[in-house]
């Protein structure tokens, strides 16, 4: 807009507290508007607040709003409310105050920007305050909010009750002893342009919901269906030269504006992107998945190549049958055959365990990691991998070096840069490990067989090949299926009987069950040993407990304790910011996890535990039944969903192992450093003061810290 047509003021009302009525109603204008946002006070949260409306002073309705005049976006991580009425952060962490003030300054639009009362440095909440080329109508709010939040990449940490025509918002408060976190900027630049944002919204809007009316009925070895389960979009257009910039938005390498104008679009199953960069061929006014990014950019539009390409990568253009056990090479023909051995051979095959990871990991054998993205799972991976490869001790524990490969199903964009942060960081170069370009659909008899023929022509056969991700490998198969997952193994086991080699499945968690691995449970009955990662509750930006959840012939090792450490590596970015990787970093001691501490309805999960344990474990049923027995929650429902939470809480935390759906409290090896003083109290309130041992622990915890049952 002109300079001259700028709006600079707000039409405000103003009310003495929440819960009374519009006291005044005034311009104010935008310099004015600043100063009274950048000046804290002390105190509790409710007081004096702002509305950015047009309303007569009277009682604060949505009825009685003619327009809004100004944009506020309230935003800080999605959390629950505690039954104590605590709240626990359950989403993401949005951006520093301070990165939002640079995005925006970048991109040219005023704002005021300051923190809330519940704001700290650990956890940000702020309020964003937009000015706006024209008033807003009622029915405009809403749109025009969710489609900023999208472009700016906060959509995930928005408080969506903020868009309410009638919404109040306090002026700045803050705790006495956090006065001097208070934040404010005001960033100068031109308004929103309100009429082109909603028109660029609706434009998306319709593009997504046309994209779902398109969505065919799920069809048995669909090649699309089957890309997009094997290919994230992101990395997709990112392989095309797409820049990422932030939360799940990327700049056309094109554009002039320096703005993103390619974001993920909420809610969109397959994940689908949108495009309003000019000049930007996905710019087609349609929302794209991974596939149509793939024919668009990499087949020129071309629906025929593009599928017949995508066949050839996913292994899908013939469809011979899944793959059976391969027999062990250089092995005698009747020694194949032969089905029964006597004892007296099994006898003579008796020794040690063979580790490849002292302690952790066995020559030979099926395993899994699995953990909640942004744990860190591939990170850990890789760093078991890359240790394998090297013959580097792994955190102490020492390995049989020896070749490594990883099917890699994701993450190709940034797998240079991890190894290359791996190696800074330990001053070693791998040269025996070996990555694939892309994923293997490992129930396809095609796609099994170019892998074998690669792995065969590999100078020395793998020690350890790692699949990354179980997902990825499925190809679009149903995890839940026993079928599907019973192939998955056979084929798993053909790479480790052929090669004599352990097999490494990184895997997500459970939806519900937070303490395995997700899909059919017969994968968990297969494994010779099972790890989980899981970040501590509410932190998601801490330490890491790293625990096993299953070891077939052995002792579980203690959980140990990792964080994700910054390595920067050799090189800029196109706009001359340095570029970092990360490596996983042992926590040494207990001073850092121990500085949690649980909530309310943590510790009532871990007493109705105690309450159902017998014999020194609680079967999952017991605890659900005590669990229920004493929650204040009014149905049925409510109670399932609370215990769900604190279950997944306890298990992330590594509070607890399972097995077999049989729970084991391990408050030794916990990041809640509360937690052994809870079990102790327990035990002495019931009287077994008698039962102590001569260290002073009380029954249940062990004298050398190990996951002893109570």
């Amino acid at each position: 807009l002109p300079k001259a047509e700028i709006p600079d003021t707000v039409q405000a009302a103003f009310l003495p507290g929440c819960a009374a009525p519009v006291s005044e109603a005034r311009p104010v204008s935008w310099p004015d508007l600043s100063a009274l946002l950048g000046r804290v006070e002390a105190g509790a949260k409710e007081g004096p607040a702002w509305m950015p409306a047009s309303i007569e002073p009277g009682p604060r309705a949505g009825e009685r709003v003619r327009t809004i005049s100004a944009l506020v976006l309230d935003v800080e991580a999605e959390a629950e409310r505690e039954p104590d009425g605590s709240k626990r952060v359950i989403g993401p962490e949005p951006p520093p105050l301070e990165e939002l003030a640079a995005e925006l300054a970048l991109i040219g639009w005023r704002a005021i920007l300051h923190t809330s009362h519940s704001h700290t440095p650990e956890h940000p909440r702020y309020r964003a305050v937009f000015a706006l080329s024209r008033p807003l109508d009622k029915g405009e709010v809403r749109p025009l909010g969710l489609h900023v939040a999208s472009l700016l990449g906060i959509a995930d940490a928005v408080d969506t009750g903020c868009l309410e025509p009638a919404r109040l918002y306090y002026l700045p408060r803050a705790p006495r002893e956090r006065l001097d976190a208070f934040e404010h900027r005001t960033i100068e630049g031109r308004p929103i342009d309100v009429d082109a944002l909603l028109r660029e919204a609706t434009r998306a809007r319709d593009a997504l919901q046309a994209a779902q009316r398109r969505k065919a009925p799920p069809r048995s070895g669909s090649v699309i269906e089957a890309f997009n389960a094997a290919h994230d979009v992101g990395e997709v257009i990112e392989a095309h030269g797409y820049i990422p910039k932030g939360r799940n938005r990327w700049l056309f390498p094109g554009s002039t504006s320096r703005m993103p104008g390619v974001r993920l679009l909420p809610e969109s199953d397959p994940p689908r992107i949108y495009s309003s960069h000019a000049g930007d061929p996905l710019n087609d006014g349609r929302a794209h998945d991974a596939f149509d990014v793939f024919r668009i950019l990499g087949n020129e539009g071309d629906t025929t190549d593009a599928v017949r390409e995508a066949a050839r990568m996913l292994g899908m253009d013939t469809r011979p049958e899944p793959p059976q056990a391969a027999p062990e090479p250089h092995q005698d023909t009747n020694e194949r055959r032969r089905l029964l051995v006597p004892v007296s051979e099994i006898r003579a095959r008796l020794r040690p365990p063979q580790y490849l990871i002292r302690h952790y990991l066995e020559t030979e054998t099926f395993a899994q990691l699995f953990g909640e993205p942004g744990a860190g799972k591939s990170f850990m991976a890789l760093d078991w991998g890359m240790s394998v490869a090297t013959g580097k001790d792994w955190h102490g524990h020492t390995v049989r070096p020896g070749p490594v490969v990883i099917v890699a199903g994701e993450g190709h964009a940034g797998m240079a840069r991890r190894v290359t942060a791996w190696e800074l960081h330990h001053g070693i170069q791998a040269e025996y490990l070996h990555v694939s370009r892309r994923a293997v659909p490992m129930l396809e008899g095609e796609s099994m067989a170019e892998l074998i023929a690669e792995l065969d022509a590999l100078p020395t056969p793998p020690v350890l090949i790692e699949v990354d991700t179980l997902a990825r490998a499925f190809a679009g198969r149903e995890e839940n299926s026993t079928t599907d997952m019973g192939l998955f193994v056979n084929a798993c086991d053909t790479l480790r009987q052929r090669y004599g080699c352990t097999v490494l499945v990184i895997h997500h968690p459970g939806h519900g069950d937070k303490g395995r691995g997700r899909g059919a449970s017969n994968l968990k009955g297969a494994l010779d040993a099972e790890y989980g990662l899981h970040r501590a509750p509410g932190d998601p930006k801490g330490p890491a407990v790293f625990s096993c959840f299953k070891l077939k012939d052995g002792e579980p090792p203690p959980p140990l304790m990792f964080r994700l450490e910054s390595v920067p590596l050799p090189l800029v970015d196109d706009e001359g910011h340095p570029v970092t990787s990360a490596v996983p970093v042992l926590v040494e001691g207990e001073s850092e996890p121990k500085r949690a501490r649980m909530t309310g309805s943590q510790r009532y999960a871990v007493e109705t535990l105690l309450q159902a344990t017998l014999e020194g474990a609680a079967a999952l049923e017991a605890w659900r039944e005590a669990f229920y027995r004493g929650h204040p929650g009014d149905t049925s429902e409510a109670k399932k969903k609370a215990f769900q939470r604190a279950r997944n809480d306890l298990l992330r935390a590594g509070a607890v192992r399972v097995e077999d759906d049989v729970y084991t409290l391990t408050p030794d090896a916990c990041a809640w450093g509360d937690l052994v003083g809870i079990v102790t109290a327990y035990h002495l309130t019931k009287g077994d003061r008698d039962n102590r041992d001569k260290s002073g622990t009380c029954p249940g915890l062990s004298r050398d810290n190990r996951d002893t049952p109570l």
